[in-house]
């Protein structure tokens, strides 16, 4: 497949995705930059690992920005504590060239990867509940969403070691 056909391919799978869907695109898209980056360091090439780690940093701020509190203030305040927490140890392994901070939010990024495919696949299993149900991606980020410091870590409902 050429150049051309696959951007066709991504812009009509972009245009014709659910909500729920372009979600886990951008959550994918920020594990992949996070994984290269990581690539990136073991190859010591720290330009590059550099702006990788820019482009995950700026897909969980886009993320955040996505959140509408007003659907479901507590589970956007749970997924906006987790993205926060990510968006964090993103910054400070870039800033601290610590390749274990990055492991972390790599993980847990994969969590919600996994997570948000199951949702995705059932969603298109039961395509009645697509219609009530609001993804708290497509829902505007709440005008504060913490003072700094309250997300320093993952929230305790949120195994980071599995």
């Amino acid at each position: 497949m050429n150049a051309a056909a696959k951007d066709r391919y991504f812009n009509d799978q972009v245009m014709t995705a659910p909500p729920q869907k372009l979600h886990l695109m951008l959550l994918e898209s920020a594990f992949r930059h996070g994984q290269t980056a990581q690539r990136h360091w073991d190859e010591g090439k720290d330009l590059d690992a550099s702006d990788s780690l820019i482009r995950s940093q700026e897909l969980i701020a886009e993320l955040l920005t996505a959140l509408k509190s007003e659907v479901a203030p507590e589970l956007v305040s749970q997924v906006a504590s987790i993205y926060l927490f990510i968006y964090r140890t993103l910054v400070s392994a870039h800033l601290q060239h610590e390749p274990e901070k990055l492991k972390e939010a790599l993980s847990i990024l994969k969590l919600e990867c996994e997570t948000w495919r199951e949702l995705c696949r059932h969603l298109e299993d039961n395509p009645l509940e697509t219609e009530k149900t609001s993804s708290p991606s497509s829902v505007p980020a709440p005008k504060s969403l913490a003072p700094r410091g309250e997300y320093d870590s993952p929230p305790a409902r949120f195994n980071v070691e599995a």
